[in-house]
């Protein structure tokens, strides 16, 4: 593990102790035993255009899919959002598979870029404001403080019948901070919004990631709801021919469902 893995896994335990243990212990009072434990999960699908550039072996190409190209650039890809929660406090997992390639034409000729990318997102959540009453209705507006992970599991080709083939493989972890917010705009509409920040040399040099996305109610127990997301990070390491860079801008529409236990 590099020194910057390191430091991120240290950070994000740090995160997640200060997010446990910096509220007064008057609001623990609030997740007594009497409150429902709740549970969610999401499947959804994330279309995501890539803008940015990628260097494997200290050769770069660059990169820019955007959203109508999707579809045939994307070799496969998933999600899925996996929630629990217990009065004011609960944690999250998030894992993201996805194989994108890009072509480019270039002076020196035709660049294949290809990635493959685990992404393992994970956290916990303090409610700050508004609360579940009921496990299976939601709050009429809450705001929660996040804090947490987003490990990277990035496999990078670089394809040209010019420079040939390079491939590496680098891993890293992203502790982040962030807000999500729910504010009704019905009885069983709702706007949402999240953002966080994290990085800032533990894993990569920065990331930020936005989301906002409007759900429906269908019924007391299933949801749909669709949006837009941004999520951009900066890493880079190695140097000489074991030089990587990942600098990167994810973003695309996201659509999913929910179900609610």
């Amino acid at each position: 593990m590099t020194r910057n893995g390191k430091k991120g896994w240290i950070l994000c335990g740090i995160m997640l102790f200060v997010l446990g243990g910096s509220f007064p212990a008057v609001a623990l009072q609030t997740a007594v035993d009497s409150d429902p434990w709740t549970f969610s999960i999401a499947p959804y699908l994330w279309m995501a255009g890539i803008d940015g550039d990628i260097t494997v072996q200290d050769r770069r190409a660059s990169v820019d899919a955007g959203f109508d190209d999707v579809w045939s650039d994307l070799d496969f890809g998933g999600q899925i959002h996996v929630e629990v929660g217990k009065g004011r406090w609960g944690a999250f997992i998030d894992p993201t598979y996805s194989e994108l390639t890009v072509e480019e034409n270039t002076a020196a000729g035709r660049i294949e870029a290809e990635t493959s990318i685990w992404l393992l997102e994970f956290g916990g959540y303090y409610r700050a404001v508004g609360f579940f009453e009921n496990q299976r209705i939601a709050p009429e507006f809450y705001l929660d403080v996040l804090g947490g992970g987003r490990f990277w599991d990035v496999t990078g080709k670089i394809r040209s019948p010019y420079l040939g083939k390079y491939e590496q493989t680098v891993d890293w972890l992203d502790p982040f901070i962030g807000l999500r917010i729910w504010v009704p705009v019905t009885p069983k509409a709702a706007f949402g919004a999240r953002g966080d920040i994290g990085g800032l040399g533990a894993g990569s040099d920065f990331t930020f990631n936005f989301t906002a996305k409007f759900g429906y109610d269908f019924t007391p127990v299933f949801s749909g709801w669709f949006g837009y997301r941004v999520l951009s990070v900066d890493y880079e390491d190695g140097s000489g021919s074991e030089r990587f860079e990942f600098d990167t801008t994810w973003h695309g529409p996201i659509i999913g469902f929910m179900l609610r236990f």
